[in-house]
């Protein structure tokens, strides 16, 4: 008797402690190699997720796009994921690789033309003076279509090679809604209600 009640006492210890043990759903690891949260209303095996697991599933399945516009949901239950992120542009010069050859030949023929212009000014300069209002006029034209063309070349390659970096990603634990924070019902008009119309009755 004493035996059985030991062995029922061991079986319920382990088995309370597989129902409070935390597994990662998508890494199904008890290890916590990183911070364990609860972000959605999922229960059970699927209810505890690593941060860092979540993470990467998100941005291979997703990318950056619905992070940026906040559009995360659990692909079981639905629920929209709460976090905080900060995001932060940088430039990465290792970008250069992946740019497409019709860009990169677009950049140089823009190359091209600043340097045809350049030199154009400075030959007409040098050919034919500044005394006469033609040669300036003509030279402050090929001065604003060199500046154009520069700053649209800057910006391009800059813009080419621009990343979008996530900092302090934290995802937030799901908290159910208590009863206490809905909306209570409005009794007083209803008992004011209720009395007027038993005066009237009795009246």
């Amino acid at each position: 008797m004493i035996q059985n009640l030991c062995l029922d006492i061991k079986h319920k210890k382990v088995f309370e402690h597989h129902q409070t043990e935390q597994i990662c759903r998508i890494c199904i690891c008890e290890e916590e190699t990183s911070k364990f949260i609860a972000p959605c209303k999922c229960k059970g095996t699927a209810e505890f997720v690593h941060q860092e697991c979540l993470k990467m599933w998100i941005l291979e399945q997703y990318g950056v796009n619905k992070i940026y516009n906040d559009e995360l949901y659990c692909e079981v239950c639905h629920h929209k994921f709460e976090f905080d992120a900060d995001f932060n542009d940088r430039f990465d010069i290792k970008q250069f690789q992946r740019i497409k050859k019709r860009t990169k030949l677009c950049w140089l023929i823009q190359m091209f033309f600043i340097i045809l212009f350049i030199f154009g000014s400075i030959e007409i300069a040098l050919g034919f003076g500044i005394n006469s209002l033609a040669t300036v006029a003509i030279i402050v034209v090929f001065g604003l279509i060199t500046v154009s063309l520069t700053i649209y070349l800057i910006f391009n390659f800059s813009s080419a090679h621009t990343i979008q970096m996530i900092e302090n990603w934290n995802f937030q634990n799901y908290k159910p809604k208590s009863s206490a924070s809905l909306p209570k019902k409005n009794t007083k008009k209803i008992t004011n209600q209720f009395i007027r119309v038993n005066q009237i009755y009795f009246t």
